[in-house]
């Protein structure tokens, strides 16, 4: 199980890991790449994400919520807020501030992003620096309407030991599409391995569901998993 503060940033990959370019065929949402992982898409100009999530006996939850800005090189803004509560410390009581840059190829198929986590922090929240990364995402395009996707990157803060802001770490993500409304997913950060399913419950709504097992290697203590959601809009 991941503590609070670190959860709190956590929760923040998982929203942002639904932006594939992957089009549904019918539906309108599209099922997450990631599992903790920053992926090199982004929101742009007229998107806009609210999601929330809950770790494996329910210490902290979280909402974020982000737009885009810019067509040519997005610039997305998250924020989390991981006290939602009132009893656990006050709604909004901890929280994040997120930045991406992220650039996308013509085809739409290769995406590159450089980000900040936790460029501003309040709460519980305030106790670990920043982190920074590079991220690149690669969609693979197979028969019968199938896909591939391959994410890797580096970061220093959250994504290296104890969250270490002098240490870089490389961090990566794999999945792989059956159709384009569920996703199954492997993802290696902060020397943590994870396994997920990401998936559209319905044709009618632009809403992603993401259900995790934690900590596959049992590096840490009492580590199972947890839950997501995601819904995006337009405006």
């Amino acid at each position: 199980m991941l503590p609070k503060k670190q959860f709190i940033v956590f929760v923040a990959g998982l929203f942002l890991s639904y932006g594939t370019t992957i089009k549904a065929e019918n539906n309108t949402g599209y099922p997450g790449i990631s599992l903790g992982s920053p992926i090199g898409y982004g929101l742009n100009s007229g998107d806009l994400y609210l999601g929330g999530g809950a770790d494996d006996i329910g210490t902290a939850a979280a909402i974020a919520f982000g737009v885009g800005h810019g067509k040519t090189i997005g610039a997305q803004v998250d924020i989390v807020l991981a006290s939602v509560d009132p009893r656990d410390g006050g709604f909004a009581a901890d929280g994040v501030i997120n930045l991406k840059l992220h650039k996308t190829s013509k085809s739409g198929l290769t995406s590159v992003a450089l980000g900040i986590d936790s460029v501003s922090q309040w709460g519980e929240a305030k106790r670990d620096e920043a982190s920074n990364y590079l991220s690149l995402s690669k969609i693979f395009v197979l028969e019968n309407h199938k896909a591939m996707t391959l994410t890797v990157g580096i970061g220093d803060g959250r994504f290296a030991p104890n969250n270490s802001p002098n240490t870089m770490k490389p961090f990566a993500a794999i999945s792989y599409l059956p159709n384009s409304r569920m996703n199954f997913i492997l993802d290696y950060n902060s020397d943590i391995l994870k396994a997920g399913v990401s998936f559209v419950p319905t044709l009618h709504y632009p809403l992603t569901i993401t259900v995790y097992a934690d900590d596959l290697e049992q590096k840490t203590e009492n580590s199972t998993g947890g839950i997501s959601f995601g819904y995006s809009f337009k405006y």
